[in-house]
């Protein structure tokens, strides 16, 4: 299990925009978030922290100990979506950053989804909340 959670807390800090974007959203270090998934980790992911990761990233509990490979993010596809975000949209905070990074993924991913279509569509997902 614990290499599933270790793998699946990845999905959930490439959702979130990284590391530090993790460990804002769960409310603590970004140091901690290197310990259970850096290069090297040090710490296994209990129940109290897989828990508290989904909570924090809007997942139903347990989502950290399934294994999601028929389900594998288009890491290509999240990476331009971040990387968007951070030219166009630099303040955005961390909690509407993760729901749109989500919104975009769920929409794009499977459909061949052009790059510059994403990017209106982060446009006016931010536009119709009034940022």
């Amino acid at each position: 299990m614990s290499e599933t959670r270790r793998k699946n807390m990845k999905i959930l800090a490439d959702e979130a925009g990284g590391f530090s974007q993790l460990a804002d959203l769960m409310g603590v270090e970004q140091s901690y978030i290197s310990q259970l998934i850096g290069k090297n980790p040090s710490k296994n992911i209990g129940a109290k922290t897989a828990r508290s990761a989904e909570a924090a990233t809007n997942k139903v509990d347990g989502w950290l100990d399934k294994d999601h490979d028929a389900a594998i993010l288009n890491r290509d596809l999240l990476l331009a979506i971040n990387t968007y975000i951070d030219e166009k949209y630099p303040k955005l905070s961390a909690d509407l950053r993760s729901n749109l990074i989500a919104d975009m993924y769920f929409e794009s991913a499977g459909n061949d989804v052009p790059a510059d279509k994403v990017k209106i569509s982060i446009d006016m997902w931010i536009k119709g909340r009034n940022y």
